[in-house]
């Protein structure tokens, strides 16, 4: 229900972070051993009948042995982002899937849109938020939240911890964006997401003018839909 002082229900504050349900047996996280978890990557994102999209993304091949990068995946429906109140959203701004791999040398999360996703804002007025968010024991609540902004100088990351309120900004982030193939690659350390071995996850992308980031009035989408997650490794 909207406020007296905020007639506009579209322009409400709506906080991007999911609240996931709780593991019906939620245990302590278990921390990325020095010789790294096991598991074989997934097969490559095909985003579902997204016209003009590049093609599957394939995580590259490490450098050290397979055993030591685990994988997990989440697809979703090209065609399902909301709308945005006050401009009509790009394809870019519609979630196709996502893959996360990585192990104790570290992460690497690949993106994929319905269309290929630009390296800077074309305008001064448009932003994006593009986020994954990790829950590394199991009772709903996002511990580790990892983010990258699109401005017009290109893509910055940041990093929130949730459990300790800290959070860090561009190069203190040590998260680094960039754009491959049409995709949206995010590589960080194991230690944004506590080392943990194994968690739950998710994405979610929010675009529009600065002034509707953060409220219902900017295009929203997540994967898995309806603040759902999937488990890494997969």
């Amino acid at each position: 229900m909207a406020c007296a002082d905020d007639p506009d229900p579209a322009n409400s504050a709506a906080p991007l972070t999911p609240a996931f349900e709780p593991a019906s047996d939620p245990e302590p996280s278990t921390t990325l051993a020095a010789s790294g978890a096991s598991g074989a990557p997934p097969e490559p994102i095909a985003p579902p009948g997204a016209a003009g999209a590049a093609a599957p993304v394939t995580i590259p091949s490490p450098t050290a042995p397979p055993r030591a990068r685990a994988a997990a995946r989440v697809t979703d429906a090209v065609g399902d982002v909301t709308p945005a109140v006050a401009d009509r959203a790009p394809g870019w701004s519609d979630l196709a899937g996502a893959e996360l791999a990585g192990g104790p040398e570290g992460f690497e999360l690949v993106v994929a849109f319905g269309a290929a996703i630009p390296t800077a804002a074309p305008d001064a007025e448009h932003t994006m938020n593009v986020a994954a968010f990790v829950d590394v024991d199991g009772d709903g609540r996002v511990d580790y939240e990892v983010w990258a902004n699109l401005g017009e100088g290109g893509w910055g990351g940041a990093w929130y911890d949730n459990r300790s309120g800290e959070a860090r900004f561009v190069a203190d982030s040590r998260i680094a964006p960039t754009v491959e193939a049409g995709r949206l690659v995010l590589r960080f350390p194991a230690a944004l997401v506590g080392s943990a071995s194994s968690f739950r996850w998710s994405v979610a992308s929010e675009w529009g003018r600065y002034e509707a980031i953060g409220t219902m009035a900017a295009a929203r989408d997540d994967a898995p839909d309806s603040d759902g997650s999937v488990t890494f490794p997969g």
